[in-house]
């Protein structure tokens, strides 16, 4: 019985130091500061559960790594063990686009395989799992990526242009009370002769209509003056459809009780 105790301590004893030594192995190096081993860390972590999840890559991880990037090379006074660091988690997003898109290429797929076991190395196996992402270390960078989007849409450039704080959607949902005010719609037109309510026949001379189709949203028949929209209107007689945005106003003038949505165009490009 003795002997079996002593086996079973031995055993223990064995695990608990293996243990302390993996900790030790993947501590963090005195030469790292900890503000870039955490981000190194919790973006190795989504990198790597991307590629495991074979999910669509994150639209925003790209512009979350060129930031992460761009701090490193700010760091003052970086060490070599940090810059070894940073290279290593650059390259592991690198690779992790080419064995997301390219994954039939065996080179890609040991490149990846490659870069992985290096930051495996840095931060152990278990501490890349994705239970262990903290979304607070990153949570700036995300944002970032996510104001980034908004401000280069096209439709919010538009708008801006324009002084335009309306969406189609806005006065949709809330229409009697957005009358005689400018718009922003972008979507997928195509030419049409629907004539209705306050945008009867009466205009038709004056005015084409066209169907728009937002990517998101219900279709609006918009009116636009032949003489100011001409090419417009040449270009949709000749492709059919044509991606535009627009600015459009309801006139109180025009307006009836459920009429939908039918709006005069002030502005567009295309």
């Amino acid at each position: 019985m003795k002997k079996y105790l002593f086996i079973f301590m031995i055993f223990v004893l064995a695990v608990l130091t293996a243990c302390g030594k993996n900790t030790q192995d993947h501590a963090k190096p005195d030469a790292i500061r900890d503000e870039l081993w955490d981000k190194s860390k919790q973006l190795s972590i989504i990198i790597i559960n991307a590629v495991n999840t074979r999910d669509k890559h994150d639209d925003y991880v790209p512009s979350v790594s060129g930031q992460y990037k761009r701090y490193s090379k700010e760091l003052p006074n970086i060490t070599e063990k940090e810059q070894e660091l940073v290279d290593d988690v650059s390259n592991l997003f690198d690779t992790s686009i080419n064995e997301f898109i390219s994954r039939s290429f065996d080179e890609h797929s040991k490149e990846y395989a490659e870069t992985k076991k290096k930051i495996e190395d840095w931060f152990g196996v278990s501490d890349l799992a994705y239970e262990n992402y903290n979304s607070t270390v990153l949570s700036a960078y995300f944002d970032q990526a996510k104001q980034n989007e908004i401000d280069s849409d096209p439709v919010k450039i538009f708008m801006d242009n324009n002084n335009i704080t309306l969406t189609a959607k806005d006065v949709q949902f809330n229409m009697s009370n957005n009358l005689d005010k400018d718009f922003a719609i972008s979507g997928t037109a195509k030419l049409d002769d629907y004539y209705n309510y306050g945008f009867d026949t009466s205009i038709e001379s004056e005015y084409f209509n066209l169907e728009l189709t937002p990517e998101d949203g219900d279709r609006w028949s918009l009116y636009l003056e032949r003489e100011a929209f001409t090419n417009l209107f040449e270009e949709l007689q000749d492709k059919g459809e044509v991606q535009v945005t627009v600015s459009a106003t309801i006139p109180s003038g025009r307006f009836e009780p459920n009429q939908g949505n039918m709006a005069f165009v002030t502005k567009a490009t295309w």
